[in-house]
């Protein structure tokens, strides 16, 4: 009898030991990520190597809203914010989370719009955000990547929290709209991301 707890301790601890290198702390479940209909997908930048590309891909057989954050300025037209998505960077053990700001546009004055995409079914929405813009939610807030990207491979992972309404808090300035956005939650893949050879 006390083989038998013996031998099913020992396959526990090599469930357990098994599955933590393979997951993280970012990642979805494997469930919820196969029941989306929007998947999200982070990579390396085809054009710069200063900056990622956000992929949002529309899976269903559905077409959706996506709110993104806002735009900037009274015509619209002066800086699409895309405060909806946060980053985590693992540099080795140290974990830093942060958000997404483009410093030039935060402080525009006048009327702001919902940063509201279209994502019709079977297609995709890709955005490419700068280092520079990563900015930590440490105090003070800084660029994460000062001088234009990682020195040494990091592991990024991209969140987008979305919502059914746009969400205008205490600022009554966002102009809203009778579009019902999709209310999802997603996490990205994990990506290296360090200085290209060559």
């Amino acid at each position: 009898m006390r083989g038998i707890a013996l031998l099913t301790m020992a396959m526990l601890g090599l469930l357990v030991t098994g599955a933590a290198p393979a997951s993280s702390p970012a990642a979805p479940p494997a469930a919820a990520a196969e029941a989306s209909p929007v998947r999200l997908v982070v990579g390396r930048s085809p054009a710069s190597d200063q900056e990622v590309e956000v992929v949002f891909q529309n899976v269903s057989a559905d077409d959706l809203w996506l709110y993104l954050g806002e735009i900037y300025g009274e015509i619209y037209g002066n800086g699409f914010y895309p405060s909806r998505l946060g980053f985590t960077v693992k540099d080795g053990e140290r974990v830093t989370r942060g958000r997404f700001l483009d410093m030039a546009h935060a402080n525009v004055g006048g009327r702001i719009g919902p940063y509201l995409v279209p994502l019709r079914a079977g297609s995709s929405y890709s955005l490419r955000i700068r280092f520079a813009h990563m900015i930590t939610y440490e105090s003070p807030p800084h660029s994460l990547f000062e001088d234009g990207g990682p020195r040494r491979p990091v592991l990024f992972t991209v969140e987008w929290v979305g919502s059914s309404s746009e969400s205008r808090g205490p600022d009554a300035r966002i102009r809203p709209t009778n579009l019902v956005p999709w209310p999802g939650h997603l996490f990205s893949n994990t990506v290296s991301l360090g200085r290209r050879s060559g």
